[in-house]
């Protein structure tokens, strides 16, 4: 008679299941016996967050009955977790669960997917008490006249509110909660909340606090909170009633901060007050407002950060307006000596700002990343920036997003020669500073940095060349060329030919093909089917983008200092029968323009 494994070690198991995220696994254990139910089903439903299937499952599938069927499991999925909190499941779902995403629930029931059939089952039964409509105003054409008809449509704040009544007492081990909910929601759910360690808002109303009662209830029954993140807040007060909440807190207990857009009101108040919980916050993401930006020299006390994100106005250059926030902001960045990782979006001085933070010895830093589209780099800092870069070596991803200097051939060569160097780069994104690379570019880019996974890179003109050093690449899961490409069938299956085992699943992205040099849907096709069978990779291209009725035609259009004369070419498209549409776009760029019924304007 065959022996079983112990519990403890099937439950083992089950947890690496789920960190490997295999949870097609994990479910056929759920089925496969009573002992293994229990643990596989429990590490299912604690990673249901990472297993959802609407995202990128349901956008990358174009066939509508598709993405129906992905709506209905993901409908499925969530019907299950509020049954259970009723008693109406074999196995108490919702008692698993450590995270508990009402932000996702309210993505369902705004899916204009979920309408309709799906949208009835998820509500019957016993789940029909959580749906609450509300009458909206709805306009139609009788005849020749416009109806003003009232009409009902689903209260998804109410139906998730109710949902979460139902769902939070029973999750004694729920650890993150997220979600759009109000603040009198909030405070009631506080007693059910005692292992909470990370609160994501959608909107920051729901700290909203008159008289700090629900703040109080919060801090008395989450004494473990260590991580705030909120989308938006636009409400007047919001950063005096933020700081009060951070001040409330235990000293030094929070430990990430996350401000996702400049409408979450941070200013002064939210600055100071952080500055309590100095010896204990290491991850910051923070989006300051026009009128919030000198506040940022007031988080001088908070030392201990090690991942730091930082995003502005782009109008505002503050080594120029501000200098004396220039000089703190680089002041507090000298004193971070923990800092791993480093993001700062529209800083039109961000050389300047990390060139002295890189001269230090201390410094090592894994990850930085410097977004801006214009008026980035200053040539008389820039190459001294890129220098001093080039001596942080442990620098495990990188990304330049930003526009070289008339100058660009010395950019150029100093990116190429500094970069290089990092030779423990996993990811490396530059976008438009690589705009003038070509083959001889690339090539001495690349071959240093074997240890490669990610790359994007742009550029003026590529080819075949490229492809030997991106072949040696022996790591490489992914690669995007955002440059005007000229690649034949014949050289790319040279390089899919060179692939090893560590190039599993490669995925390779074609963002401008050559409109000259073409390759027709069937070498394309002979391309794609060689690198799925090698490697198990695929292919996108330029084309892949476009509805079907679009035609190619060519153009000249005036020149850039950086392209050549006939390399400049434009793409002009018929009318997508559909949408009546029409789609333009440079081929050293993304296709990001549209016209729609002859009007000339740009479109994003």
């Amino acid at each position: 008679m065959a022996q079983s494994l112990p519990e403890d070690v099937l439950h083992l198991v089950c947890q690496e299941l789920a960190l490997r995220e295999d949870f097609p696994t994990l479910f056929k254990c759920a089925v496969s016996s009573k002992t293994l139910a229990p643990l596989a089903l429990a590490a299912l439903y604690r990673n249901h967050g990472k297993s959802r299937v609407n995202d990128e499952e349901a956008e990358g599938s174009n066939a509508a009955p598709q993405q129906e069927l992905l709506v209905q499991k993901w409908s499925i999925m969530w019907r299950s977790i509020i049954l259970a909190a009723l008693n109406g499941t074999l196995f108490p779902y919702c008692r698993y669960l450590k995270s508990l995403e009402l932000r996702d629930l309210q993505n369902l029931l705004e899916d204009s997917k979920f309408r309709g059939r799906i949208q009835t089952n998820f509500f019957s039964g016993s789940l029909s008490k959580f749906h609450h409509e509300v009458e909206v105003q709805a306009f139609k054409r009788h005849s020749d006249k416009r109806v003003n008809r009232p009409s009902k449509r689903l209260d998804v704040q109410t139906t998730i509110e109710a949902i979460g009544d139902a769902i939070i007492p029973q999750q004694p081990f729920l650890e993150q909660l997220s979600g759009q909910f109000s603040s009198s929601s909030l405070k009631s759910w506080a007693t059910s909340l005692k292992n909470l360690q990370r609160l994501e808002l959608r909107d920051g109303d729901a700290l909203t606090d008159v008289d700090g009662a629900m703040h109080r209830a919060l801090h008395k029954n989450c004494p473990g909170l260590k991580a705030l993140m909120i989308f938006q807040w636009q409400h007047p007060g919001a950063d005096e009633m933020l700081a009060n909440f951070i001040k409330g807190m235990r000293p030094n207990s929070l430990q990430t901060l996350q401000t996702l857009t400049d409408r979450c009101g941070i200013s002064t108040q939210t600055c100071l007050a952080l500055s309590e919980h100095g010896q204990s916050l290491k991850h910051v993401h923070l989006c300051f407002d026009a009128d919030a930006v000198a506040s940022m020299g007031l988080l001088q006390g908070c030392t201990a950060v090690e991942a730091l994100h930082l995003e502005m106005p782009n109008t505002i250059d503050l080594e120029l307006t501000q200098h004396d926030v220039f000089l703190e902001l680089i002041g507090w960045l000298r004193q971070c000596t923990k800092l791993r990782k480093i993001v700062l979006n529209e800083f039109r001085s961000a050389p300047s700002i990390l060139l002295p933070l890189l001269q230090t010895q201390d410094l090592a830093l894994a990850e930085l990343e410097i977004n801006a589209n214009r008026n980035l780099y200053k040539a008389e800092v820039s190459l001294d920036f890129h220098r001093a870069l080039a001596k942080q070596t442990t620098l495990r991803s990188l990304r330049l997003k930003a526009e070289g200097e008339s100058d660009s051939s010395l950019l150029a060569d100093t990116v190429v020669d500094c970069v290089s160097k990092l030779v423990n780069l996993k990811e490396l994104q530059l976008p438009g500073i690589s705009e003038t690379f070509g083959d001889q570019e690339t090539i001495e880019l690349l071959t240093p940095l074997t240890q490669l996974e990610g790359v994007f890179l742009g550029g003026y003109e590529v080819g075949d060349r490229v492809l030997d050093a991106v072949a040696r690449l022996q790591h490489l899961k992914s690669i995007t060329f955002q440059s005007l490409s000229v690649f034949t069938m014949n050289g790319l299956l040279d390089f899919i030919s060179k692939l090893g085992p560590g190039n599993r699943g490669l995925a390779i992205s074609i963002d401008n093909a050559d409109p000259d040099s073409l390759l027709q849907d069937q070498e394309v096709q002979i391309v794609r089917e060689t690198l799925s069978t090698k490697v198990g990779g695929r292919l996108d291209t330029f084309t892949d983008f476009l509805p079907s009725s679009f035609s190619t035609l060519h153009g000249e259009i005036p020149t850039f200092p950086s392209l050549k004369a006939n390399q400049t070419k434009v793409l002009a498209f018929e009318p997508d029968k559909q949408t009546g549409r029409t789609y333009t776009g440079w081929m050293f760029g993304s296709i990001t323009k549209g016209t729609k019924d002859g009007d000339t304007s740009e479109l994003n």
